[in-house]
């Protein structure tokens, strides 16, 4: 039995993520960035002010995995099925590499979305929460 760490996250914590699905895969929804600078390396993102709360929720410590490994989150990433199964532990990894990938390149959390990828793992949030309330899985 795993330890229940103090920064799990909670029913809310989940659910305030969860959230975001109308919110980031909106129909009529602007562009989820807009570019600024002169061109070259000389741009960066603006994000929507959704897409910026979103990420600033991702990034707090319940949702922090400190010793995620950054290639082996990719391939998870990479692999819808696996997504769809995936652990909690494994989602926090997600959204940690998810939230992090914007340090290092610029347009990560565009393609994030863009890919379905935040929807695949907010939907398989959505579908653990309900298992965890239904005793399916460990709280």
């Amino acid at each position: 039995m795993a330890l229940k760490s103090r920064l799990d996250p909670t029913e809310g914590d989940i659910q305030q993520l969860v959230q975001f699905l109308s919110q980031l895969y909106a129909d009529e929804a602007e562009p989820v960035v807009q570019w600024e600078g002169s061109g070259g390396s000389s741009i960066w993102p603006i994000y929507r002010p959704d897409v910026e709360e979103f990420f600033r929720l991702a990034s707090q410590p319940c949702w922090s995995d400190y010793t995620y490994d950054p290639i082996k989150t990719s391939e998870m990433i990479n692999d819808v099925e696996r997504i769809r199964m995936a652990t909690l532990e494994e989602l926090k990894a997600m959204l940690t590499w998810s939230v992090r990938g914007e340090r290092f390149t610029s347009g990560h959390w565009r393609a994030a979305i863009e890919s379905g990828t935040i929807r695949l793992i907010l939907e398989r949030l959505r579908e653990w929460l309900v298992e965890r309330q239904s005793g399916r899985v460990e709280p």
